[in-house]
């Protein structure tokens, strides 16, 4: 029998978030193959872990992951996210004899200060491997960060599981899941919503976030407290996504939108800005991920892209839609993004180091 190779799967919490249900995923998908842990530097867990799989909290610094990860016996490290990456690459320069692979989730171009993308351009040099969850990242890191040691996978998802969810009677127009940050310009799509055309239409909201009170003093203004709900954080929105005609991403930047994939396995028709990165990846794969749509509606395979802060054009997309044209399209697209395909590209790569 072959003894099966010790990772560590290294986060900051498993607690809300896009990341946080990619460990998840993963923690499902690799336990066959590799003797898996779990690793965190908060004790906080809101997705769901395989039982049998250790939960490790370490101290954050590096001499403690590099400490974890000798007295362990961790042939490999997978760390998700900026701080437990960086972490991880210490570690290795303190003497972690652990292959050290970090994934990136983040368009860092457009997320972080100089300081910061200088550190990120000296410290990803010396992983052994560096995954993003799209093309757009990895050109990015690239071409303005001089990282090349890149991998591009994409995040697995459990697509037989989000279809077979049980669902709710409402019937909902248009939906949308995310933490109620800027960045996502929830004030963008409450504001187009209001503009609309059918206004017997509604628009559900899940997430919760520091902008909460905000988009609610928003909602009263604009008279559409029957219209608009804001449901708050939900542990299952796919009970509310299965029952949507559309989902909309109103954001201004992203890395790979979880939820888009999400949408689209539950038969959801997509409206998305065309921001950076990842709608375009994952709703007009054959286009090029470079390109940006800035003054126009583009009707793609799988569904709408408009430019990012643009009312006029998402207020249209929103009344133009092919609802029944794209739902009959969605699935087919989910499955690209299936755990047994993309889980695979895992394996192979954390065993060919």
């Amino acid at each position: 029998m072959i003894k099966k190779k010790k990772l560590a799967i290294f986060i900051y919490s498993l607690g809300k978030g896009g990341a946080e249900k990619v460990v998840s995923t993963l923690l499902f998908c690799l336990q066959d193959k590799f003797e898996v842990s779990l690793v965190l530097l908060k004790n906080e867990v809101v997705y769901d872990i395989p039982n049998g799989i250790p939960v490790d909290i370490i101290n954050i610094n590096p001499l403690s992951y590099k400490k974890y990860c000798k007295k362990n016996k961790i042939d490999i490290s997978l760390s998700l996210l900026t701080k437990p990456n960086f972490i991880s690459i210490v570690s290795k320069i303190l003497g972690n004899k652990s292959v050290i692979i970090v994934s990136e989730h983040t368009n860092t171009i457009l997320w972080y200060s100089k300081v910061m993308l200088k550190l990120i351009s000296i410290f990803y040099k010396r992983a052994d491997k560096v995954i993003t969850v799209s093309k757009k990242i990895a050109f990015n890191l690239d071409k303005y960060l001089g990282i090349k040691n890149t991998k591009v996978i994409y995040n697995p998802y459990t697509i037989s599981t989000i279809i077979n969810q049980e669902e709710i009677n409402d019937n909902i127009d248009f939906i949308t899941v995310g933490t109620l940050y800027d960045v996502k310009n929830h004030k963008l799509l409450i504001e187009s919503f209001a503009n609309i055309s059918d206004k017997s239409k509604n628009l559900y909201i899940l997430g919760d976030g520091p902008l909460k009170s905000d988009l609610e003093i928003l909602i009263k203004e604009l008279k559409l407290e029957n219209r608009v709900f804001l449901l708050g954080f939900q542990s299952n929105p796919y009970k509310y996504m299965k029952k949507a005609k559309v989902f909309v991403l109103s954001s201004n930047n992203e890395g790979l939108p979880n939820v888009l994939i999400e949408a689209l396995a539950l038969n959801c028709a997509i409206i998305s800005t065309d921001c950076v990165s990842g709608p375009r990846e994952i709703i007009a794969p054959d286009t090029d991920f470079n390109y940006q749509n800035k003054d126009k509606i583009e009707y793609a395979q799988f569904g709408l892209l408009v430019p990012i802060k643009n009312q006029d054009l998402l207020v249209k997309a929103m009344n133009d839609i092919n609802v029944e044209h794209y739902n009959s399209k969605s699935l087919q697209r989910a499955y690209d993004f299936d755990c047994e395909k993309q889980c695979i590209k895992y394996y192979k790569e954390l065993e060919s180091i």
